[in-house]
């Protein structure tokens, strides 16, 4: 294999750099540990003058190693790691020169200060050229930096709010590839996003979770639609991370709101799954309408039984009611992912009905049955579903035989 550059010379061995890597972490793991117990003798001018030439000595290391033209990757990684270097540590100057020169003993102050020393190093390295660490990291920093200015507010939540603003900034930014590579800010936006709103969703319960559930809604629209994004990086970016904040916000969103409007918080979450299931019709082409059709059926068959939370027969009723409607619609447009999700109604809300409906011995006996009878008949349509199928696909299929030809 040939392993020569454009330039004709070798290119530098993997394991060699990854053994290099792995000495300079040890060697910084040790002075680490030796810093660490002289910190307290050092005074304030020793603790600035450490971080702060710490960081001068990376930055000067990454500014000596040129930009890769010839070809060397490992020079572009080599030069990334020590800017992320020289970055923390001109950040830790800061945070100590906040703590111990100005006398801002607040955690919010320390913060702030190291953040934008952090930061405003980063970006200047980075200024719009291909160096995705840098970029990240003033991204990253810049919503620190507003999360912290947010906290100063008397009220609570507005770290999250400033941050948010700040990861919703960045996502559009990278989805209208205004940043480059736009990957990265889309990944910082949506981590950013993720992060904020949970926070936000943890101070405003029930605003933020609102919030929380619109934001993660947005973030997997966007993976699923086939329009507006198109770079499948963006894609996974976006359903990814809205994924991961939709799972973790929407059940604390229906449960704390249930507790506060059963009717309203069960009909408004059957209404969420009706408009989901229109968007998974076939006709709008989902890049990926699985998921989809699965929160739907999801939520089909909770909102009935939120509802029963207050009105307890008429909304165990009503599960039963609408399973059933979605079921013989399903049947009778001969669409299998919406018989599906009235089946899946149906286990949910039969048992239910019945222990409510018939209190006694053989109500979970009863309960058990009907369910049973249930997943039998819909396998038994979905078997010949499959059968009327096939034939189908073998009467539109021309015979290969040539006419005429007898066998």
């Amino acid at each position: 294999m040939d392993t020569s550059t454009p330039t004709g010379r070798a290119r530098p061995s993997l394991a060699a750099e990854a053994l290099g890597y792995a000495g300079g972490a040890l060697v910084l793991v040790g002075v680490t540990l030796v810093a660490a117990r002289t910190w307290e003798s050092l005074g304030s001018g020793g603790r600035v003058g450490l971080t702060a030439v710490t960081g001068l000595v990376a930055g000067a290391a990454a500014w000596r190693i040129p930009d890769g033209e010839d070809g060397f990757r490992s020079r572009q990684r080599l030069r990334a790691t020590l800017w992320l270097v020289a970055a923390v540590a001109l950040a830790l100057a800061g945070g100590v020169t906040v703590h111990d020169v100005l006398d801002a003993r607040s955690p919010e102050a320390v913060v702030l200060g190291g953040a934008a020393v952090g930061t405003a190093v980063s970006a200047a390295v980075w200024r719009g050229r291909r160096r995705p660490v840098q970029q990240a990291v003033t991204l990253l920093g810049v919503a620190i930096v507003a999360g912290t200015l947010g906290g100063h507010v008397e009220a609570p939540g507005y770290a999250g709010l400033f941050a948010a603003l700040v990861g919703a900034g960045a996502l559009v930014a990278g989805l209208r590839h205004l940043t480059h590579p736009s990957t990265v800010a889309v990944w910082c936006g949506g981590a950013v996003l993720l992060v904020s709103c949970l926070l936000i969703g943890g101070q405003w319960q029930s605003a933020g979770l609102l919030i929380a559930v619109t934001v993660a809604t947005t973030l997997v629209g966007l993976a699923v639609w086939p329009e507006p994004v198109h770079d499948r990086h963006h894609v996974v970016a976006c359903a990814v991370t809205g994924g991961v904040l939709l799972i973790s916000t929407l059940p604390a969103a229906i449960g704390y709101h249930a507790e506060q409007a059963g009717v309203v918080t069960g009909v408004v979450v059957w209404l969420a799954s009706v408009a989901l299931l229109w968007v998974a019709a076939p006709r709008h082409a989902l890049r990926a309408p699985v998921p989809v059709w699965l929160l739907a059926g999801v939520l089909y068959a909770i909102g009935p039984q939120v509802v029963s939370t207050q009105w307890r027969t008429p909304g165990v009723v009503a599960g039963v009611v609408v399973a059933a409607i979605a079921v013989g619609i399903g049947v009778a447009t001969t669409s299998i992912p919406l018989t599906l999700v009235g089946a899946f109604g149906l286990a949910v809300s039969v048992p239910r009905a019945v222990l409510v409906l018939v209190p006694g011995e053989l109500a979970a006996p009863l309960a058990i049955v009907l369910v049973g009878l249930v997943i039998v008949a819909v396998a038994l349509w979905l078997v010949r579903r499959r059968q009327v199928t096939r034939e189908d696909s073998a009467a539109s299929t021309p015979s290969s035989r040539a006419p005429g030809v007898v066998g």
